[in-house]
């Protein structure tokens, strides 16, 4: 039975640091791809509203490699 393939999605501040992540997570072997595009975000924060851009990186992997992505992207 072949490993089941899932989509890991997070996001940072900045494009250097979407690219450094993504780097890392794809040299290491624990996705096959990762996908870095700009977003915008509305979100609430201690009780005001916030609008900030941001990167989401979308990554291609498998659920047995899942805890190795996320302790990397926790860093």
């Amino acid at each position: 039975m072949s490993p089941k393939p899932i989509a890991v999605v997070t996001s940072v501040r900045t494009l250097a640091e979407a690219r450094a992540i993504a780097c890392a997570v794809v040299e290491r072997g624990l996705a096959a791809c990762a996908q870095i595009c700009a977003i915008e975000s509305f979100y609430q924060w201690k009780g005001q509203m916030h609008n900030e851009q941001e990167h989401r990186i979308l990554f291609k992997t498998t659920a047995t490699r899942y805890p190795a992505i996320e302790a990397a992207i926790a860093g």
